[in-house]
């Protein structure tokens, strides 16, 4: 039996996102300081944004593309086709490009509106996964929706990136999954295969989310995975065909995984990327970066890199070991440097424990699941949360990148509650 559809809860959590961007515009437009440390962003400083950052590379790209020079350039070349970002955030941007011209601040504050609509709509796809009946489980799914909105309060509200669309994508993927539904119909597995396809453009990390949700339905639905495989085949088509034609070689998505790989190896010695490593790049100020780069074309760039990275993995595997396992202690759990630094210690202490809370659930949703079954949906939690974050383990991961992954935590704790919940029910109430 369907569920109804908690309408009061997504209005109550949708207000609640409105509300932040409100305060966050005042707070920008009315001081220098914000008015108490207890506050977010937690740090004092009101004017601590960077709503025109526009993902970088992705506004770079937007430009070219408007400049009538195509989808090139992300670094000072000339002319040259790239797959360094997916395409989906460039596209946003060319549209605002069209809207304002190349007005940065008009973009980063449109942008920062589109931002809110997307953190709504993502809020709209996790209450149509969860469902909740009970009061007390939508108290409690608005309060983890106050916890990843307050963790992540500065990259939400106060800067404009990509990570935006790659939530958007995550939230699809959580809202179209098949093991939601009792008995998927054809339509519903094609949305699937469409939701994998526009998940991966967003953010190509999410094909691992994807992949795994989709393996798990395999042995009852075989012959439905392969067509929602079809469907997202068809929908990546155009893009990998452009690629193909204009860098002369297979690219899934984007083409710099082997660059990925190759910084955290070279210049991380922990294997977590900070400003400070970011600036290796071609982009940055890793001069010799840019001059292989520009000499070699960027596929050929990628694939010397990820000979050079798998050449390093070789001498040296228990160095590549170690950094494996700090990004999955960072990425489970979110190394202390990479939560937003409040100042206040005892904000430090509530953040720290929010982002333990997180990991936490997740081991303990996995051993239930083993132990006695879960729910359906909290399958598609725990599965879109590890298909994402693999990639980032294997092979890099900053803290922005944790970004998306935070919508699975937050729903990670959720479950984590009411399956707890279940195990004291003597009846089987719906939650």
């Amino acid at each position: 039996m369907v569920r109804a559809f908690p309408l009061g809860n997504f209005l109550l959590g949708s207000m609640l996102i409105f509300g932040c961007s409100v305060y966050t515009f005042q707070l920008i437009n009315r001081s220098e300081k914000s008015p108490n440390w207890y506050l977010p962003p937690f740090d004092g400083k009101a004017k601590s944004f960077s709503l025109s950052h526009l993902g970088g590379e992705n506004f770079k790209i937007a430009n070219r593309v408007m400049d009538g020079r195509g989808y090139s350039d992300p670094y000072p070349t000339e002319n040259m086709p790239t797959a360094w970002m997916p395409p989906v955030y460039p596209a946003v941007c060319m549209v605002l490009i069209a809207i304002h011209g190349k007005n940065p601040y008009l973009i980063g504050q449109t942008m920062a509106m589109v931002q809110v609509a997307c953190l709504i709509f993502q809020w709209f796809c996790v209450v149509a996964l969860c469902r909740p009946q009970r009061i007390f489980s939508q108290l409690l799914l608005l309060l983890t929706l106050t916890g990843f909105l307050l963790s992540h309060f500065s990259y939400l509200f106060l800067m404009t990136h990509d990570y935006m669309t790659a939530c958007v994508g995550l939230a699809v993927l959580l809202w179209a999954a098949p093991l939601r539904f009792e008995a998927p119909t054809r339509r519903q597995w094609c949305l699937w295969g469409f939701a994998g396809g526009f998940a991966s453009l967003c953010a190509p990390v999410l094909a691992g989310a994807w992949f795994l949700i989709s393996m798990w339905c395999v042995r009852a639905n075989g012959k439905r995975v392969l067509l929602a495989a079809l469907v997202a085949g068809v929908v990546l088509a155009p893009w990998t065909i452009r690629n193909a034609v204009m860098l002369h070689g297979f690219v899934f998505v984007k083409s710099n995984a082997g660059y990925e790989l190759y910084q955290s190896l070279k210049y991380s010695p922990n294997g977590l990327l900070t400003p400070e490593t970011l600036h290796k790049h071609p982009g940055g100020d890793g001069h010799n970066e840019f001059l292989e780069y520009q000499q070699l074309g960027e596929v050929k760039y990628n694939s010397k890199k990820m000979g050079q990275a798998l050449e390093i993995i070789r001498n040296d595997p228990a160095h590549y070991a170690t950094q494996t396992w700090n990004r999955l202690v960072a990425v489970v759990w979110h190394e202390e440097f990479f939560i937003i630094k409040p100042t206040l210690e005892t904000l430090k202490a509530t953040n720290r424990a929010w982002y333990l809370l997180c990991g936490l659930s997740f081991v303990y949703l996995i051993i239930l699941w083993v132990v006695r079954g879960i729910s359906p949906p909290a399958k598609v939690a725990v599965l879109a949360f590890w298909g994402a974050a693999l990639p980032y383990i294997l092979i890099s991961f900053y803290d922005r990148y944790e970004v998306p992954l935070g919508i699975a935590k937050f729903l990670l704790v959720y479950f984590t509650a009411t399956e707890t919940g279940k195990l004291f029910c003597r009846k089987k109430v719906p939650y």
